[in-house]
């Protein structure tokens, strides 16, 4: 098992943070915020943000090697002061799920280790905290072991229970695209009632609908077809307050693109129609070349519900950096550009705005850093950045990356 990093750094962070939970520090400027960064080089990483504006900094607070050998994906249960987080397996061959407790001053401490197949790769709590599902992305096409889904109970301790394995139907042929022999679950997205799970198929370009039984089971509903080669990846819903009309966004990774969905509802199971409209994740902004080789990442609403921002990797529209995308919302749903922003570096898999709305957390991949963006709430326009940190990650002289990082809020 790999150690923490050295006693010294960890407690010479420690009465910072400390003194923060009174609302302010001991030289009064405004609290630490705490991240939490997965690392694939076996690490998930707490890091403290100090001081404001320019000034700011980000420093590493301690690292827990309790998530398996590839941590990836990150959920946080702030209510409960829990942190779940996927191994997606490259080392061992099998992914494992983990739950870990937030200690004082954000360090994490594992609690529970669960392995589990086909490499998980994104995670949703559903069914009022009594279940977490697992989108299993596949293991290598030689393999032939498919993607699907795994639901785990959680008891009211925070262990996990029985678990149920729901392995999607193989394909009739191969779709277009690399990685689409196989059917394989990329994201798994709840509905605002909480009665239904919205499951982005990206090998067979579907978006499986499942209804959410009491008990925590799933029953498989409708299903929608996309173009071949599409790459449905992420989700998210999305309801105007002048319009009483739900609405889907589904983010493509092959095609840059979102499409909208309208969400109705028939005995409380989910049903789309469309897509009434799709627009590229660039805005417009991006040229053909960019289009057909980016890969669109990560697609998020802001919490004030007025802003739509999706992430684009291997983009060419910044020097050293790819891009986030704004879009504001109109009440038919349909999204207008804003900006299009550098990330601060390469490959932003992974992005999330904080609470007030005033901040971007990044973590660009391939560049191994974690970033915070500035951000104006009002206008929804991001500006540079205001702190950054590059993390080693390297093993056998190759950085792993840093697929995921979240605000402790």
């Amino acid at each position: 098992m790999r150690s923490s990093i050295a006693g010294a750094l960890l407690f010479a962070t420690i009465p910072l943070l400390v003194a923060a939970q009174n609302g302010t520090t001991q030289n009064g400027t405004a609290p630490p915020a705490t991240i939490f960064v997965a690392g694939y080089d076996g690490f998930v990483r707490t890091l403290a943000l100090t001081g404001e504006g320019n000034s700011s900094a980000l420093t590493l607070v301690n690292q827990t090697d309790g998530c398996g050998a590839n941590p990836s994906w990150l959920n946080i249960e702030i209510t409960k002061q829990r942190v779940w987080c996927l191994d997606e397996g490259f080392v061992a061959g099998f992914g494992t799920l983990n739950s870990l407790d937030i200690e004082d001053n954000g360090i994490l401490r594992p609690v529970e280790h669960r392995n589990v197949s086909a490499s998980p790769v994104h995670s949703r709590i559903y069914n009022g905290g009594k279940n977490i599902v697992l989108a299993q992305f596949g293991n290598a096409e030689t393999s032939g072991i498919r993607g699907g889904l795994t639901v785990h109970s959680i008891g009211d301790n925070g262990v996990l229970g029985a678990s149920t394995n729901i392995t999607f139907p193989g394909l009739s042929a191969p779709g277009p695209r690399p990685g689409q022999a196989l059917p394989r679950a990329h994201g798994v997205f709840s509905d605002p009632e909480d009665k239904n799970l919205v499951v982005l198929d990206y090998g067979a370009d579907l978006i499986r609908i499942y209804k959410q039984e009491t008990d925590g089971s799933l029953t498989e509903g409708a299903v929608t077809r996309l173009a071949p080669g599409t790459g449905p990846r992420h989700a998210r819903f999305f309801q105007h307050s002048a319009n009483p009309q739900l609405y889907l966004f589904v983010l493509s990774e092959f095609q840059n693109t979102i499409s909208t969905f309208n969400v109705s509802y028939d005995d409380d199971k989910l049903v789309l129609t469309g897509p009434s409209r799709v627009i590229d994740t660039f805005g417009g902004w991006g040229d053909a070349t960019t289009l057909q080789n980016a890969k669109a990442a990560e697609i998020r609403v802001t919490y004030d519900n007025k802003f739509v921002i999706v992430s684009n990797r291997n983009d060419t529209t910044f020097p050293d950096s790819d891009s986030l995308t704004t879009f504001t919302v109109n009440a038919d749903g349909s999204l207008v550009p804003v900006q299009i922003a550098a990330a601060g570096g390469k490959f932003p898999r992974s992005f999330q705005v904080n609470l007030k709305g005033d901040k971007v957390l990044v973590a660009a991949q391939t560049d191994s850093k974690v970033i915070v963006l500035a951000r104006n709430p009002q206008s929804g326009l991001i500006s540079g950045p205001i702190a950054s940190l590059a993390i080693d990650t390297t093993i056998d002289g190759v950085p792993a990356g840093l697929p995921a990082a979240i605000w402790n809020e």
